[in-house]
């Protein structure tokens, strides 16, 4: 890449020779990038990224031929947040479920695509939990309904053996960045014939399919990096693989409560999804942070955000687990001692853990959980965006709840302080219900964690939003 930073600098849209010279390494790049999966250079756009790639695919086709597209409930925010403004504008969107291991099966696709589909979007591999989607088979089914297919291979170019024509996509997108090429570049491989509108409107670059000035050095560097990957598929994978199996083994024999995520074998070789019960998520990382360790509690495009993991709610994960999920990857350069290190500082976080016994035994073992058809109060209370949402049932005789249940979304915290205070208040007048606090709830269990002091407020005032609805019924 050096020499296109500093020598070869001309533009290479232009005429002149110094626009020659680059324009010709460009081209040397798309052959390069065409022939490693199997396309034409014709059919290769180069692109900042996948989620530009992504958006071009969708929204492009979208304009172009249709207003129904199918979709997984796994996919990359890039895919995901592209198709909610799609809806917006009249666009239909069906969604596909996956099975406990984050797979798309078939016959999901086959019992929904119609005639009045456009595009069917499934990524090739998730970036959350590494599973391997069947794209060839899926593909296969669009294929013979006439319908375009387009998969987000950002995970697996480079990671997984990829051949468009074998495969039978009619787009691809894929980012240089997952595959130790530079970051900021990425490809959209459009089948020949597709027809697509621009998403970039400008110049006539990219053979007047995309506006913007050609960068040369990233699509130099993006080339020879996914050559090199290619080259050495085979030897990393394996070694990564074998890592990341005896880091796998490691966690699970060491760590208690803790679930790996997606499935064991069928999975992108650097992947390792695990939920830890019992701890958050952001508390993990802020710990492996500070011990020098860099991973994830999610996609990196969303890992800012407090929501638990739409992958693994889609697969079944509970909501409080959700939230205790971290994702680990591991690349060619890491090793053995570099698992162990990983192993050893969770061990320490784990002992250091954020719930006491008994707030571990209500969580698992909670009181009056269900639900009241024909309550006389019910109070609900919560924020769904931090995944605590309590609801509380009151059955009430001469001014005495005689039974309470409640439905509690959230964390260990939330489940537990629901459990303690419904049964603080079973057996009490109402008037002495209302005089339970969240200081009792928190002393009852032992003691909480300062940031979950929330969830017993939460429970103080699900119980008077309960008595409330009550005392209005009444009246």
């Amino acid at each position: 890449m050096l020499p296109y930073f500093t020598e070869v600098f001309g533009n290479a849209d232009s005429l002149h020779s110094f626009g020659r010279e680059s324009h010709q390494a460009v081209t040397r790049a798309r052959n390069k990038i065409a022939q490693l999966i199997g396309a034409k250079p014709s059919e290769i756009y180069f692109t900042s990224g996948g989620t530009e790639s992504d958006n071009w695919a969708l929204k492009g086709l979208a304009q172009a031929k249709g207003k129904h597209i199918i979709t997984s409930a796994i996919e990359h925010p890039a895919i995901r947040e592209t198709l909610k403004e799609l809806k917006k504008q009249g666009v239909k969107v069906t969604v596909l479920p996956v099975t406990t291991d984050g797979v798309v099966i078939p016959e999901s696709l086959e019992n929904v695509i119609d005639e009045s589909v456009s595009l069917v979007s499934i990524m090739f591999a998730n970036n959350e939990v590494g599973t391997i989607q069947p794209i060839k088979q899926l593909a296969a089914i669009a294929r013979k309904r006439k319908v375009a297919f387009h998969t987000d291979a950002v995970q697996a170019v480079g990671n997984l053996k990829v051949d468009v024509a074998e495969l039978g996509v009619d787009m691809m997108s894929f980012s240089a960045h997952k595959f130790y090429g530079p970051k900021g570049i990425g490809v959209l491989y459009c089948r020949s014939g597709l027809r697509l509108e621009k998403l970039i409107i400008g110049g006539h670059q990219e053979r007047t399919m995309r506006g913007g000035t050609t960068n040369v050095p990233l699509a130099v560097g993006m080339a020879e990096a996914m050559e090199l990957a290619i080259n050495e598929l085979e030897k990393n994978t394996k070694y990564i693989a074998g890592l990341r199996d005896y880091f796998i083994k490691q966690v699970e024999e060491n760590i208690p409560f803790v679930r790996l995520n997606g499935n064991r074998l069928n999975r992108v070789a650097g992947n390792a999804n695990f939920s830890f019960e019992f701890i958050e998520g952001e508390s993990i990382l802020m710990s492996l942070d500070l011990a020098g360790i860099a991973c994830s509690t999610g996609s990196a495009c969303s890992s800012g955000s407090l929501d638990p993991s739409h992958v693994l709610l889609a697969m079944g994960v509970p909501i409080e687990i959700a939230h205790g999920s971290i994702r680990f990857s591991f690349g060619r350069e890491n090793t053995k001692e570099d698992a162990d290190y990983v192993v050893q500082t969770l061990i320490g976080i784990e002992k250091q853990k954020m719930y006491n016994d008994r707030v571990i035994e209500e969580f698992k073992n909670p009181n009056n959980v269900g639900e009241m058809p024909d309550a006389d109060g019910v109070g609900t209370v919560g924020n769904a965006s931090c995944g605590d949402i309590m609801k509380i049932y009151l059955k009430v005789e001469d001014n005495i709840i005689k039974d309470v249940k409640f439905q509690t979304f959230g964390c260990a915290a939330a489940i537990a302080t629901s459990s303690l205070a419904t049964t603080l208040i079973k057996g009490k007048t109402i008037d002495e219900a209302l005089k339970v606090t969240n200081k009792q709830v928190v002393e009852g269990l032992g003691g909480l964690p300062a940031q979950k002091i929330h969830c017993s407020v939460l429970a103080e005032e699900a119980i008077k939003a309960a008595i409330d609805d009550y005392q209005s019924k009444k009246k």
